[in-house]
Formats: C-alpha cells, sequence, structure tokens
C-alpha cells in the first residue's frame, strides 16, 4: 500500500478539473482515505462532511453494507453483456422500474454511462425525432446561461457556463442560450407574476428570433445545479412546457442531479414542479 506522502506525489500525474497546467504539481489537495454515511475522512484521520455528496452522486451515504454486497452478487454472477443481442434480469427490472416511476407518456428507457452521454443520447434522438417527422430543419437547441448539461461536445455546447468553455471550440450555430430564471435577475419591488411572466418571455423572444419553425427543443434543469442551485420562480417549468408546445418544440428536462429522489422525489418535474 502506497504511503500519504507517495499518493500525493503520484497526484500530480492526475489532472483535475479546472487545474492550472502551469501549476500542476504545486496543489495540496485534502487525501482523503476512507468514508461512513454523510462523512469521509482524510488521511491525518479528520472527519468532514461530504455536503455535496461526493458530486452529486453519493445518494445514500458512503460505507453502505448492502451496495457493496449487491454489487459483489452481480459481479460473481454476470459483469458485462453486449445489450445488442441479449439482457438480463437486473436490466429488464431496472428498465421497468425506471419506466414506472418516470412521469408522463416516458415509458421506455435508454441506459447510458453517465449523464454526459444521457444528455447527448436525449438531443441526438430530438434530432432523430424530427428528421423521422420529415421536419430535418427543425434542429435549434435553446438552453440555459449558467445551466450545465455534461462534458461531451454537444452537451458541453449546449451548457451555458462560461468559466467552463474557455478557449475550448463548441457547436454555437444550432445552439442558443436565455438568461436563467435566477432571482438575482429580479428588479426590487417586482411582483413575482411580472418576474415570471419576463422569464418565460425570454424563452419565447429567442423563439421568435431563431425561428419556431427551426426550433427543436429547450433543455432545462428543474434547478440549476452546478450553476448556482438556482430555484426559478414557482410555475416557470409549467410556463415553458406550454410554449414549447405551442411551437411544436420538445422539452428536455435534465435531471441528472435532481432525480432519484435527491429533492425527495424520484422525479422532480412532475413531483416538485408540475
Amino acid at each position: 500500500m502506497s504511503t500519504a506522502a507517495e499518493l500525493k506525489q503520484n497526484d500530480n500525474l492526475f489532472i483535475h478539473p479546472w487545474d492550472d497546467m502551469v501549476k500542476i504539481g504545486d496543489h495540496q489537495r485534502t487525501l482523503l482515505d476512507k468514508g461512513e454515511g454523510v462523512y469521509v475522512y482524510d488521511s491525518d484521520g479528520n472527519r468532514l462532511l461530504d455536503a455535496p455528496a461526493g458530486m452529486w452522486c453519493v445518494n445514500i451515504g458512503h460505507g453502505r453494507a448492502e451496495m457493496a454486497q449487491a454489487i459483489y452478487d452481480q459481479v460473481m454472477a454476470l459483469t458485462y453483456v453486449s445489450p445488442w443481442s441479449m439482457t438480463t434480469g437486473p436490466a429488464a427490472e431496472f428498465a421497468a422500474l425506471i419506466a414506472e416511476q418516470s412521469p408522463g407518456d416516458l415509458n421506455h428507457v435508454f441506459f447510458t454511462t453517465g449523464g454526459s452521454t444521457a444528455v447527448d443520447s436525449a438531443l441526438r434522438f430530438v434530432q432523430f425525432y424530427n428528421n423521422m417527422r420529415g421536419k430535418p430543419g427543425k434542429k435549434h437547441i435553446i438552453s440555459q446561461k449558467r445551466g450545465y448539461h455534461g462534458s461531451t461536445y454537444l452537451g458541453g455546447s449546449v451548457s451555458g457556463k462560461e468559466r467552463d468553455k474557455s478557449n475550448l471550440d463548441f457547436e454555437t450555430r444550432l445552439v442558443h442560450h436565455i438568461e436563467a430564471p435566477h432571482p438575482l435577475y429580479k428588479p426590487a419591488g417586482q411582483p413575482d407574476a411580472e418576474f415570471l411572466d419576463a422569464c418565460v418571455a425570454n424563452l419565447e423572444n429567442m423563439i421568435a428570433e431563431v425561428g419556431s419553425e427551426k426550433c427543436a427543443v429547450f433543455v432545462a434543469e428543474p434547478i440549476l445545479a452546478s450553476g448556482g442551485v438556482i430555484v426559478p420562480p414557482e410555475g416557470y417549468h409549467q410556463r415553458c412546457l406550454e410554449v414549447c408546445r405551442q411551437h411544436d418544440m420538445l422539452y428536455l428536462s435534465d435531471e441528472v442531479v435532481t432525480a432519484f429522489g435527491r429533492l425527495g422525489h424520484c422525479f422532480a418535474s412532475q413531483d416538485v414542479f408540475g
């Protein structure tokens, strides 16, 4: 087993997010050894609260024996098979469970390897959908500033966090961003109803600017997570969904962060925001 000093030295080979490449080797990062429930422990034995749950991913806490046992049992039974021509009991049962819990008429499941590929796949399905409807020109995507939708090329293009885009190239012809429904932008004394109208108008105005015949989808997180944990005004998502329906657009709710119990429901887009 490597010592803490050796691990920190080896960590210099690990490019962390937003690393300053000029200063690689100078960073003094906390070295974590283990986790227990909502806590993690560093190499000096200090107990720290894992407030962001890893990176939204440790919903049920660290060190869950039943989770480890389930993983062990499945690995010993069957590790991986190609999904093209075969299936397995866990995959079929999991698909049925998600379909049962999903809102509206979302009753089929397509598995991906992570949040970025989930968003990327959904956007490709949107393009395929309009191609099959004989509307190949309906390809433009509208999303929000401060939104985060992944690290693939298309997911990164749709994301609206400028810091993540510095000195990188992304798709700009088909992707458009509107202001997030951030209470920071609400003028002092403005009634909530007027602020809501203004937020929805941002979407309507962008559709008018691009042309509804070209707009395919509006992509939004129920709560903008890494963009600042921004909760929209009540009724925002319902109103935006209505606008999308008026313009023959799809509404893509990116629940990579808000789903699976993080807000107390399986999916927040319906149970929390209607």
